[in-house]
């Protein structure tokens, strides 16, 4: 059921003129959906004559002095509306009293000059925002005297409720320094983490750099081994490079502890890559097979040249 209808449905009983009804159910719906106002009927009483009236019971929100209120009022929709203009009022609560004011009576009738040239074509809306700016300006209730056993009753409540918040608020902030204290922890961690990371990065490019450079002098290497091991002179005779040639021997020797040093490093790279070694012990001993390897190089290259000029 839409608004519309639920209102139409509250107002049936009402001896409103049918021609009006729409009005009031619009008027209904707007004004409940814009303030805090919920419908109601009022009994009235003309003579020998009972009937229902609708009505709006609520309040209307004021701000005065950086602070809001809650005006309550009621809006009494007369039989003869929207011809006639409905009665406002202030319904003060219990602890409240109606303060007298240019557009509020002492008995709590609204009235202004809006709801004086009321028309049928007059906004209920319109005359609701103007009454707030009224209230806001020169508030037409004020709070009565709290008597001093009920006041120091609620002082007492206070009391405990700012000691529950207080030992709240001591829990909330101890766990806050806990969270903080974490915080800072994994933060410390995760800098370490990550310089490492960065050392670890340096230390792969660095590898990278001398394994390519390892592998450039090793296919020149390689050519001058072909030379001389496979490309004898002209003048040579068929009995050269043979076995037992002791510069050929300590050649191929260094040739085999090359191959020998290359094959640990690319055992040692993979356990690395496989996270089976750690970072710090790998480079360490990697250095030290890249530096084998070099002088090994070095070597082959001195033999080579050895065995040319003895050729």
């Amino acid at each position: 059921m839409s608004a519309q209808e639920k209102y139409r449905a509250f107002i049936c009983r009402c001896p409103y003129v049918s021609d009006h009804r729409n009005r009031i159910v619009n008027d209904l719906v707007g004004i409940s959906s814009s303030f805090p106002l919920r419908p109601k009927v009022i009994k009235q009483a003309e003579g020998d004559r009972a009937f229902e009236l609708c009505a709006l019971e609520g309040t209307l929100p004021i701000s005065m002095a950086v602070q809001n209120y809650n005006i309550p009022i009621r809006i009494l929709f007369t039989e003869k509306y929207p011809l006639s203009a409905p009665q406002l009022r202030v319904c003060p609560t219990e602890d409240m009293t109606i303060k007298a004011t240019q557009c509020v009576s002492q008995t709590g009738a609204i009235m202004n000059l809006e709801l004086s040239n009321w028309n049928n074509k007059s906004s209920l809306r319109q005359i609701l925002e103007i009454l707030q700016v009224a209230f806001a300006q020169e508030c037409p209730i004020y709070i009565n005297s709290i008597d001093p056993i009920k006041s120091q009753a609620v002082k007492d409540a206070n009391a405990r409720i700012l000691a529950v918040y207080e030992r709240m608020r001591t829990a909330v902030v101890e766990e806050c320094k806990a969270w903080e204290a974490t915080k800072q922890h994994l933060i410390g961690h995760s800098n370490v983490l990550q310089a490492q990371l960065q050392q670890t990065a340096v230390y792969q490019q660095r590898a990278r750099e001398k394994a390519a450079q390892l592998a450039r002098s090793s296919q020149v290497l390689e050519q001058t081994l072909v030379q001389v091991a496979y490309q004898p002179r002209l003048s040579s005779s068929e009995q050269d490079l043979q076995p037992a040639n002791p510069l050929q021997q300590a050649l191929l020797a260094l040739v085999a502890a090359e191959q020998a040093v290359v094959d640990t490093t690319s055992l040692l790279e993979g356990l690395l890559n496989r996270r089976q070694i750690g970072a710090e012990t790998a480079f360490k001993e990697l250095k030290t097979l890249y530096t084998q390897q070099f002088l090994l190089q070095r070597k082959q290259e001195k033999a080579a040249c050895e065995l040319l000029s003895w050729r």
